[in-house]
């Protein structure tokens, strides 16, 4: 994972839709709100924040990577706009059979709890999972405090998931326990994303190798050439809008540049 630099104001239709119905949601669940914790009730899902402007803003604060795995999300339907915060329903653990209700309906269309993510981070692992290092104070409706929450997924946007999360060749370790729960939880680990990243990894020990040529052979323009090239391939490897970044970057760190 790696730091998302949000801009603080989002898409003006999230403003003009979706703090209307926000205000409507609040003043439905203050009318009777024991029934949207029960299940009778459920708020309408307007779903502003899955509109063109909204995601594609998304896509470039994002750099067209998961906010979560980092792979690149290549293809219109592997892109999920992504709810930090579970808006229908939560779950302290994986292993709760049913979904704590309402979830935070007060946020759905609140750009500050919105994120882009893949389709296997989202709905295969996520879902609506959201555990609390200190789950009796989680907040349960519009008129609680989230901020006295202490989430144990990493929040991309708000904090660096670098000082949570570092890498072991192709292995991400977690370093806190916000970084450990986000790894195990969010399937950071699945077989999918190890191919992927060792396929990566190998491709920049091999740039290495040229490196390592080259400094073995001084005085030589091909090589030199090769050796500049490989450089730059490497470096392009660590910057924010490549796909593993974070991993290319402690490669490097303990191979040095």
């Amino acid at each position: 994972m790696i730091q998302v630099q949000r801009p603080d104001r989002g898409p003006a239709i999230l403003k003009r839709l979706g703090e209307k119905q926000t205000r409507r949601d609040y003043a439905a669940y203050d009318l009777c709100p024991g029934d949207y914790h029960s299940g009778k009730n459920t708020f309408p899902n307007k779903t502003y924040y899955n509109r063109e402007e909204v995601k594609s803003l998304l896509i470039q604060v994002h750099q067209s990577k998961c906010c979560y795995c980092e792979q690149k999300l290549r293809t219109p339907a592997y892109l999920h706009v992504e709810h930090f915060r579970p808006k229908r329903g939560v779950r302290q653990a994986r292993s709760q059979r049913h979904d704590d209700l309402p979830g935070y309906y007060w946020l759905a269309y609140r750009w500050e709890n919105l994120l882009l993510s893949c389709h296997d981070c989202n709905c295969k692992f996520k879902r609506t999972l959201f555990p609390l290092a200190n789950p009796a104070d989680r907040a349960r409706s519009h008129h609680d405090d989230v901020t006295r929450e202490r989430p144990l997924f990493v929040d991309p946007v708000r904090e660096d998931p670098r000082n949570h999360i570092r890498f072991n060749n192709d292995s991400p370790e977690g370093i806190t326990p916000q970084g450990r729960t986000t790894i195990e939880e969010l399937g950071l680990r699945r077989l999918g994303l190890r191919i992927a990243r060792v396929e990566l990894l190998n491709q920049i020990r091999t740039e290495y190798e040229l490196l390592e040529v080259a400094a073995a052979n001084p005085g030589i323009p091909d090589l030199e050439a090769l050796a500049a090239g490989a450089r730059r391939r490497i470096e392009a490897a660590m910057q924010p809008d490549a796909e593993f970044s974070s991993m290319a970057i402690d490669y490097v760190a303990r191979r040095g540049l």
